[in-house]
């Protein structure tokens, strides 16, 4: 196991993303959320894609790398009797806390090595985490999911395309050392092809959708005005709604749906 990459994405949340500003905003949102407005309805669709997908679900909900618990996380905890806070960074789960309280129970620990039974939880969402685990350790992941989750289950995974045009433009810019799309890095970042999700289709019905068509680096350096943005994402609402096998290759980010069908 890289305990390198842990220990720098805790460090950053735990000093950084985590931290709020005179305004309670805390820099995660600066950072990685806010592209200045416009965006609004498509973020709307987005948060009730996903609540869809768990409406289905009850009793206990495991929340990987919950964060801050944004809204749609706050809404799919309400669909659910109990919930399960995992991170790694000790700030998100006391801010997790003051939204949750005693709904929910809080583990400062690693999904690698989940302190949960098998078979233990009704749902898992993890959104935006996994594509910041080890390249190596990513599978040991979802395989910890999938064996925390009970036959009958689902885990929702949002996850990075990389071979979205966008994300191909990224690399590209930063071979020649054209960083201005990409922005410094500030985490460890690595995601696999749509393919490599086949793997778990021995435990699991597989499948995978577009998600969001754009990254808050690519919106804010492509769309540089709320009048742009706005138009922008009405399009990519509707393209995805028309044609949503091919926002699937398209998008710089996708939705993983695990069913799990095996013990």
């Amino acid at each position: 196991m890289n305990n390198e990459v842990e220990k720098q994405v805790r460090r950053f949340y735990d000093e950084e993303g985590w931290v709020a500003d005179e305004s309670n905003t805390v820099a995660e949102t600066t950072l990685f959320r806010d592209v200045g407005g416009g965006r609004e309805i498509y973020d709307e669709k987005l948060k009730a894609s996903l609540l869809k997908l768990l409406e289905k679900h009850d009793g206990r909900l495991m929340i990987v790398g919950s964060g801050d618990l944004p809204q749609s996380h706050v809404q799919a905890a309400q669909q659910f009797n109990k919930v399960v806070c995992i991170d790694i960074s000790q700030r998100a789960l006391d801010i997790g806390k003051q939204k949750l309280g005693d709904k929910g129970t809080y583990h400062l620990a690693s999904i690698l090595e989940a302190p949960l039974v098998d078979n233990s939880v009704d749902a898992v969402l993890c959104a935006h985490v996994l594509y910041h685990i080890d390249r190596y350790n990513q599978q040991r992941a979802v395989e910890e999911m999938i064996r925390i989750t009970k036959t009958g289950g689902r885990i929702v995974i949002i996850y990075l395309n990389p071979n979205a045009p966008l994300m191909l433009i990224q690399r590209a810019l930063k071979l020649f050392r054209v960083n201005k799309l990409l922005g410094k890095a500030k985490l460890y970042v690595h995601s696999y092809p749509i393919n490599w999700w086949s793997q778990f289709e021995s435990d699991c019905k597989v499948s995978v959708s577009g998600y969001d068509a754009i990254s808050t680096n690519q919106a804010r350096t492509l769309l540089p005005n709320k009048s742009m943005r706005s138009k922008f994402f009405n399009w990519a609402s509707r393209f995805e709604d028309n044609h949503p096998r091919l926002a699937a290759r398209l998008w710089s980010y996708v939705i993983v749906v695990l069913d799990k069908s095996h013990p």
